[in-house]
């Protein structure tokens, strides 16, 4: 039998071998055209196995070739082939990978060097090159049909598709970021990388396992809060308040002070002690005003005098009030009533750190004086004695 006859044979039988590798999911792949350098492998899986196919499949090519008349050199090298296994884990960039023999197959020179492999990867591209191959050396790798993208997403929205995302190997797939109502896209991470925040993000040419997390954050308002002299709101000032969420504001006057208005949002609401914001959606101000306790004294006299002032005095917290007691001409101060209680008669009366309302009454008498008469011997005078008589009679 002549050689071309028996490389057929080989071929032949390397097909077969091929086909059976196909229908249990491994490739099979030969050498290229010899060349004087290296050929590139162009791997871009995340792991793949690289090895001459079982010890099987090596025999029967050893005793086909044995059988036949094949010539020395090929019996020889492929003899002394063993199985030999390489992996390259997580392949990112392009290696090459060859079997190193004691001589060159394929080498006209019969030199020592490297056999490099071209690692096809389709039955298609196989079967294309199988013809210009002028000895096999078979190699497999079991090569992943799809990867998984993780998908996952924080509390306040969603991302689309989510969860483990098989995608084909060399195509892209896309997902879809959607806050909740009251929620914004915080931070995308890709492979627990931060990326710019955006609504979808796309990965494309797949061909590697992935990671994308959506995160997002509770949308944030502020309250601004202020106050005027003698008193406090609390909380004060600028107040970060979460979507939804309520926000209660203490109006908290000084002492001998009230609330004389709240203003929310610049509008006057009734005067409280407290201001609550509820189910929060937007900023929003409020201000709280301040007024000093006001007390009354209220004052009145009797006839034939006055007091001043009279009536209804106004006094602010911790003042001093003084009162002016006049009787009329012939007449005097009788009495002062406090509050209901007479007190040391007066021309005047204070009221000091007024905290409370007061009364204050003042009664007058007429002036009364004494005509004492007397007579000598031999007469007398009527009425006789002190006589009292009062103003103006």
């Amino acid at each position: 039998m002549n050689t071309k006859i028996k490389i057929k044979i080989i071929l032949l039988l390397l097909l077969i071998v091929s086909l059976h590798a196909l229908f249990n999911n491994s490739i099979y792949a030969f050498p290229s055209q010899i060349d004087d350098g290296f050929n590139t492998n162009t791997v871009m899986y995340r792991s793949v196995y690289f090895g001459i196919d079982s010890l099987t499949s090596l025999s029967k090519l050893k005793e086909q070739i044995s059988s036949e008349n094949s010539s020395t050199i090929i019996r020889n090298e492929l003899s002394n082939l063993n199985p030999i296994r390489k992996t390259f884990n997580d392949v990112t960039s392009n290696h090459t990978f060859g079997l190193r023999t004691r001589e060159s197959l394929f080498s006209k020179k019969n030199n020592r060097g490297i056999i490099p492999l071209k690692i096809e990867k389709s039955i298609d591209n196989f079967l294309e090159k199988m013809s210009d191959i002028p000895t096999p050396l078979a190699i497999t790798y079991k090569a992943p049909d799809s990867v998984t993208i993780k998908a996952s997403a924080s509390e306040g929205g969603k991302i689309d598709p989510s969860d483990l995302v098989r995608v084909e190997v060399g195509s892209n797939q896309k997902f879809t970021i959607a806050p909740d109502e009251g929620y914004y896209i915080g931070a995308v991470y890709i492979d627990d990388i931060y990326v710019d925040s955006t609504t979808s993000y796309t990965f494309v040419n797949v061909i590697e396992d992935h990671t994308i997390h959506a995160a997002f954050a509770i949308n944030q308002y502020t309250i601004t809060s202020s106050a005027g002299a003698n008193g406090t709101i609390s909380p004060l000032g600028v107040v970060n308040v979460n979507y939804g969420a309520n926000q209660q504001f203490t109006i908290i006057p000084n002492t001998g002070y009230h609330v004389d208005s709240v203003i929310v949002n610049g509008v006057k609401v009734d005067s409280t002690t407290s201001y609550t914001f509820n189910n929060v959606t937007s900023n929003h101000t409020i201000r709280a005003v301040f007024a000093i306790n006001q007390f009354t004294i209220t004052s009145s006299s009797g006839a034939n005098g006055t007091i001043f002032p009279l009536g209804v005095v106004n006094v602010n917290y911790g003042a001093n009030q003084q009162f002016t007691i006049i009787p009329n001409t012939g007449y005097h101060v009788d009495s002062v009533l406090v509050n209901g209680v007479k007190v040391d008669s007066t021309t005047s009366y204070t009221f000091n750190n007024v905290t409370s309302n007061h009364t204050i009454r003042a009664v007058f008498a007429i002036n009364q004086f004494t005509i004492t008469s007397s007579s000598g011997a031999n007469g007398t005078i009527t009425p006789l004695g002190p006589i009292p008589v009062s103003f103006g009679d």
